[in-house]
């Protein structure tokens, strides 16, 4: 009825998909030492041109079972280093598994403050970008123990829910209350 109470609110905001992509850069760097004997972080354009492959990697791996990354001329010679490697999703999930482990205790950290058991969650949206990586969706289907909604565009919904935050605090709103909490512990410290 327009009401909306906040029951916990947890997360890492040093969390996101540009830590999936980065332990994809990762391990192409480590592959690229590995194959050609060159450490690539002295080189940022090289690094540069692997994040760029890595986030499409990234999302190439989201409907793609494996994908391959070729990058020639790499590192300028002579001769010349080219990168060439194929990246399997089951690899890519072995390469994010602690970031993924990171999630869970969040979730599960907000299930406990709001005194709350998956069963008594009607519905779970996910929200931004990284959420469309399958590993993320099944661990969230695992955690709470249904499918989450996958109706809602997870960049979109973020963008909706500001924008109706937005509207109420402006006071252009006002038949939708917020009742937030406070995500961290607030006070004030007073001498003697």
């Amino acid at each position: 009825e327009g009401v909306f109470e906040v029951k916990a609110t947890n997360g890492d905001t040093h969390i996101g998909g540009v830590d999936l992509t980065q332990a994809i850069v990762n391990y192409l760097g480590e592959e690229f030492k590995r194959c050609e004997g060159i450490d690539l972080s002295a080189h940022p354009e090289a690094i540069s041109r692997m994040t760029e492959a890595a986030e499409q990697a990234k999302c190439d791996l989201s409907s793609q079972a494996e994908v391959s990354i070729d990058l020639p001329y790499l590192v300028p010679g002579p001769p010349p280093k080219h990168l060439n490697c194929t990246l399997s999703r089951s690899h890519f999930e072995k390469l994010t598994a602690s970031i993924r482990q990171s999630i869970v205790k969040c979730c599960e950290r907000v299930l406990y403050d709001s005194g709350l058991i998956p069963e008594q969650i009607d519905n779970v949206v996910l929200v931004g970008a990284a959420t469309r990586t399958p590993s993320i969706i099944s661990m969230a289907r695992k955690i709470f123990g249904k499918e989450p909604l996958r109706s809602l565009d997870p960049i979109e919904t973020v963008a909706l829910g500001a924008a109706l935050n937005a509207e109420v605090l402006a006071g252009k709103l006002e038949d939708l209350l917020l009742l937030d909490v406070t995500p961290l512990s607030v006070g004030i410290m007073t001498k003697g």
